[in-house]
């Protein structure tokens, strides 16, 4: 499939917030190009986000009354009292409830694993900030690139580079 054959695509957000701090139901948003004018990007992909919570401004009343059930959790047309049937049967089925709490940990722990990495990587690089901070120091203070390159840790290679950084920055 080339870009030009590429299928309308459509992402929807329900938010039980409101996304853009307009206090719109709807949120219309298309992929533009900034820096040609805000030119249409034509990637036929379109992204809606529904704030749930101003359902009272949706003139469609299906649409309304899904967002209205979305938001305080009372049915109010037929389509949303089979929702709200359908979500009473998939919480007393213990097997799908298993399953769903099963899916539900294991992307906590995911989660969690990512923050447990970001943090690792954080700690990481301003290890690393400070060993070069240390570095600048350490050769204004006139020691060799060696012994800098000892007391960092830091490859003398890198230590190169940082001396010939701060003989710019002068």
């Amino acid at each position: 499939t080339s870009y030009g054959e590429l299928k309308r695509t459509y992402i929807i957000f329900l938010c039980t917030f409101d996304p853009f701090g307009e206090s719109l139901p709807v949120y219309t948003v298309y992929n533009t190009i900034k820096e040609c004018g805000h030119r249409s990007f034509n990637d036929n992909a379109l992204k809606i986000f529904y704030n749930v919570n101003e359902y009272e401004k949706v003139t469609q009343q299906e649409r309304q009354s899904l967002l209205r059930y979305l938001a305080t959790r009372k049915s109010s047309s037929d389509f949303t009292a089979r929702l709200e049937q359908e979500v009473h049967t998939a919480k007393g089925n213990e097997p799908w409830r298993k399953k769903f709490m099963t899916l539900e940990m294991k992307m906590q722990d995911i989660r969690q694993e990512g923050k447990e990495e970001g943090f690792s990587d954080g700690i990481k690089k301003g290890a690393l900030q400070k060993a070069i901070e240390t570095a600048k120091n350490l050769l204004r203070m006139g020691l060799s690139i060696e012994q800098v390159s000892q007391g960092t840790t830091l490859p003398i290679e890198q230590v190169r580079q940082i001396q010939k950084e701060s003989a710019g920055e002068e």
